[in-house]
C-alpha cells in the first residue's frame, strides 16, 4: 500500500512502531473504480486505523466511495475520509458495520441524496461531517442505529426540507450544524429525539416561523443560532421546556411584534440578541420571566431596530440604573427610540422621562428576579390534547394585563395610549387567541401522536370543544366585569 508506482492511486503513510502502517492519505492520480486491483493493497493492512481520499487533480475526482477499506480494515479502521469527489448519491449500507469506526469526514464531495440506511450500525461512530455537499433532504430513513453520534454537521448543502423524525434515533447528539442552507419550516417534530443536544446552529437560512413546542424535544438545550433567517412569527411556545438555554441568537430576522411570556420556558437566557429586526416595541411582558436580566453577564442586544418611544418601553429606564453588568448597562443607554410626530426624531430612550413616554400617574415599574431557576432539565409536563388542558394563558406583548401569583413583577408595565373600552376589546380578543393558539398546539401533539404511534387512534378537537371553551371565555370575561 505505501509502495505504489505507477498505480492509480498513491498512499502516503505513517507508521506507528516503525514498523505498522496505521495512517495512509492516498491520492487518486488517474481514473479508477472500485474493481481496480489497486485496492486489494489493503489486503494486509492489518493495523490501518486511518485513512483519508482525495484527488491529486480535478479531472480525477471519486466518483463512488472505495469500499476496499471498510471491507478489509473493518475491525481496525477509526476516521475514514474522502474529500473533493463527485459521489453523487450515497447508496444503502454504504457505510454499515463498522465496530471501529469514530469519525466519518464526506465534506465537498458533491453528494446530492442518501438512501435508506446509507449509515447504519455504526456503533462507536462519534463525528459525522456532511457539509459542504448538494444535499436538498434529510431523510428520516438515513440514519439509523448510531447510538454514539455526538457530532452532526450538515451545513453548506441546498438542504430545503427535513422530514419529520429524521434524527429520532440519535440520541446523544449533542452539536447539530445546519447553517447555510435553505430550510423554510420547522415543525414540532423536525427535532424529535434529540434529547441530550445542547447546541444547534440554524445561521442563515429560509425560516419563516417559530412553531409552539419546535425545540421542545431538547430540554438540555444551551445555544441556539438562529440569525439571518426570514422569521416573522414566533407562537408563545416556541420556547417550551428548554430551561438550560443560555444564549439565543435572532438577529437579522423580520420580527416585528413578540408575544408576551416569550421565554416563561428558558428563563435562564443570559444572551438574547434581537439587533438588526423591525421591532417597533419589546414590552416588559415579554421578558419578564428571565430570572438573569438584572445580573451580571446578562445581555439583550437591540440594536438596528425602530422601537416607538411610548410606556412599553418604560422598562429599560429602570433596567438601564439597576443592572449589575456594566457593559449592559451602557448598551440600555444607547437604545433609541422614535416618536410618530414629524416634529420629533429618534432619541435615546434613557434621555427620556417617565412623562415623555406618556406614562400615567399610577405607573408601577417593573421588580426584577432575585433568586434563579434550578437550571436541571425537568421531566416534561404533558403536551394539551383538548382546550380543557390548556397551556397557561399566554397574552400579546402589546395588551394589557395584570400579573398575580409568583409571577418576577409586581405589575405590568400599562399602556395609556388607548381608552378603557379599547383595552377591553383588546383582552377580548386576546381570550380568543389564546384559545385558538392551544387549538393549534392540540392539533399538533394530536397529530404527532398518530405518527409515533402508527395504528393508535388519537382523538381530534371537534369544532364544537373549541367553540365551548370560546363561549366559556368569552362569558367569564363578561362576569368579571
Amino acid at each position: 500500500l505505501c509502495n505504489l508506482l505507477e498505480q492509480s492511486i498513491y498512499c502516503s503513510c505513517e507508521q506507528e512502531d516503525g514498523i505498522r502502517t496505521n495512517r495512509a492519505n492516498c491520492f487518486i492520480t488517474r481514473e479508477t473504480n472500485n474493481d481496480d486491483s489497486v485496492f486489494k493493497a489493503f489486503i494486509g493492512e492489518e493495523s490501518l486505523t486511518y485513512v483519508a481520499f482525495s484527488s491529486f487533480r480535478r479531472q480525477q475526482q471519486l466518483n463512488f466511495v472505495p469500499n476496499a477499506p471498510l471491507r478489509y480494515n473493518r475491525d481496525t479502521l477509526e476516521h475514514y475520509k474522502i474529500s473533493q469527489g463527485t459521489l453523487g448519491t450515497i447508496r444503502s449500507n454504504t457505510f454499515f458495520d463498522l465496530p471501529k469506526l469514530v469519525v466519518l469526514s464526506l465534506d465537498s464531495n458533491d453528494i446530492t441524496d442518501t438512501e435508506k440506511n446509507s449509515f447504519s450500525n455504526l456503533p462507536k461512530l462519534k463525528k459525522l461531517e456532511l457539509g459542504d455537499n448538494k444535499l436538498d433532504t434529510i431523510r428520516s430513513d438515513v440514519l439509523h442505529e448510531l447510538p454514539s453520534l455526538g457530532f452532526l454537521f450538515l451545513d453548506r448543502n441546498q438542504i430545503k426540507r427535513i422530514e419529520d423524525y429524521a434524527f429520532k434515533s440519535l440520541h446523544n447528539l449533542t452539536e447539530l450544524a445546519l447553517a447555510d442552507n435553505a430550510i423554510e419550516e420547522l415543525t414540532a417534530n423536525t427535532f424529535s429525539g434529540l434529547h441530550r443536544l445542547t447546541r444547534i446552529d440554524l445561521f442563515r437560512n429560509k425560516v419563516k416561523q417559530l412553531v409552539a413546542y419546535v425545540f421542545s424535544e431538547m430540554p438540555y438545550l444551551q445555544e441556539l443560532d438562529l440569525k439571518n433567517n426570514d422569521i416573522s412569527e414566533v407562537d408563545p411556545l416556541a420556547f417550551h421546556k428548554l430551561p438550560q438555554l443560555r444564549i439565543i441568537y435572532l438577529a437579522n430576522n423580520r420580527l416585528r411584534i413578540l408575544p408576551a411570556h416569550m421565554f416563561v420556558g428558558a428563563p435562564n437566557l443570559i444572551l438574547i440578541d434581537f439587533s438588526e429586526n423591525q421591532l417597533q416595541t419589546l414590552t416588559w411582558r415579554t421578558i419578564q420571566d428571565l430570572t438573569q436580566i438584572n445580573r451580571e453577564g446578562f445581555d439583550l442586544q437591540l440594536k438596528g431596530n425602530k422601537l416607538t418611544c411610548d410606556c412599553r418601553i418604560a422598562w429599560i429606564l429602570h433596567l438601564s440604573e439597576t443592572t449589575k453588568d456594566h457593559k449592559f448597562r451602557r448598551e440600555l443607554r444607547h437604545i433609541k427610540c422614535e416618536f410618530h410626530s414629524p416634529s420629533r426624531t429618534s432619541t435615546k430612550v434613557a434621555r427620556l422621562t417617565k412623562q415623555q413616554l406618556n406614562c400615567s400617574t399610577d405607573y408601577t415599574p417593573p421588580t426584577f428576579a432575585t433568586t434563579p431557576r434550578a437550571t436541571s432539565a425537568p421531566p416534561p409536563p404533558p403536551l394539551p390534547s383538548t382546550p380543557k388542558m390548556m397551556a397557561p394563558k399566554v397574552l400579546q406583548g402589546n395588551e394589557h394585563h395584570t400579573d398575580g401569583g409568583d409571577n418576577r413583577i409586581t405589575e405590568d408595565i400599562p399602556v395609556h395610549t388607548e381608552d378603557k373600552s379599547h383595552q377591553d376589546d383588546a383582552e377580548l380578543t386576546n381570550d380568543v387567541q389564546v384559545v385558538h393558539n392551544q387549538q393549534k398546539a392540540a392539533n399538533t401533539q394530536a397529530a404527532a401522536s398518530r405518527k409515533k404511534n402508527s395504528g393508535a387512534s388519537a382523538s381530534t378537537v371537534s369544532t364544537c370543544a373549541v367553540l365551548q371553551v370560546v363561549v366559556s371565555a368569552l362569558v367569564s370575561f363578561a362576569c368579571s366585569r
